[in-house]
């Protein structure tokens, strides 16, 4: 239905000059990052991953809003190798505790190779989920990286990576603070 609507004529000068122009830079405003946090249910050490312990998980599910999926930490964890997959928009990587010679598969959704600051060999701390991969019917664990920072113990990879933190708008920014449950070193 079309009705009109009286307007004293000094709001008219709103609704004919500025109306417009509001509604042209929202329209064409670029968000900011959204910042958001990661909430660990707890750390471990990769040597406890096992498939039974991972299949244990697995009695959680269905995973969604009211009952999501566990997200674990894991210090001191070096890079074994890394490859780009999905047309460079995702990686995947070896990774290992640093005096162990058992590795784990491992996916980073949404990090391109080319933005990802580490390289083969870096020690980092890692935030992931785990599952159980069935590649040929031959199961085995399989970290989904969340966030990845250098570990304290890698001091010369911190000031590189200071870079990539500050530019990376569309991945997990970890906060300064006290309080933050992953701080930033």
């Amino acid at each position: 239905p079309l009705f009109f609507i009286s307007i004293p004529f000094s709001n008219k000068i709103f609704f004919i000059l500025i109306l417009p122009i509001w509604y042209f830079n929202a329209s064409f405003s670029t968000p900011k990052p959204s910042l958001y946090s990661l909430i660990i249910d707890c750390e471990v050490k990769l040597s406890e991953l096992s498939i039974d312990s991972v299949k244990d998980l697995q009695l959680l599910e269905p995973y969604g809003l009211q009952n999501p999926q566990p997200v674990f930490t894991a210090k001191n964890i070096q890079i074994v190798d890394i490859a780009p997959i999905g047309d460079g928009k995702h990686i995947k990587f070896k990774l290992k505790e640093k005096n162990s010679h058992s590795f784990f598969y491992s996916v980073f959704f949404g990090m391109s190779y080319d933005n990802f600051s580490f390289s083969a060999g870096d020690v980092c701390d890692i935030v992931f989920s785990a599952e159980i991969n069935e590649y040929f019917k031959n199961p085995s664990v399989q970290l989904f990286v969340k966030h990845v920072r250098p570990s304290s113990e890698d001091n010369e990879h911190v000031e590189k990576t200071k870079k990539y933190i500050e530019c990376s708008e569309d991945r997990i920014l970890c906060s300064d603070s006290e309080d933050s449950l992953y701080p930033y070193p």
